[in-house]
């Protein structure tokens, strides 16, 4: 764990971030097609934690989430690709 200004970060592997964001999925998807009955057990779990948050928020957040780690890993990946193709060839990044 390192400390930047008043930011604190992790390094998490490539795996764990992979797996957090297939579980951010597979609630998403979840809770998309849920019941009513377990929609509205989630919308009272969720009314007295945040006001102003609803269901549909804390779905879209789900999805966003996941997708925003995926892409993360994407670029992490090209850029670790650029790296390597740059110390094998010589050539300055």
């Amino acid at each position: 764990m390192t400390t930047i200004g008043n930011r604190t970060r992790i390094t998490l592997t490539a795996q764990t971030v992979e797996k957090i964001a297939e579980l951010l999925e597979r609630c998403d998807e979840f809770i998309r097609h849920a019941d009513p009955a377990v929609r509205a057990e989630l919308c009272t779990h969720l009314g007295p934690h945040a006001s102003g948050y609803d269901l549909n928020l804390f779905i879209d957040d789900l999805g966003f989430t996941a997708a925003e780690l995926r892409h993360q890993l994407a670029t992490a990946a090209e850029i670790a690709v650029e790296h390597q193709h740059a110390r094998s060839t010589g050539q300055p990044r």
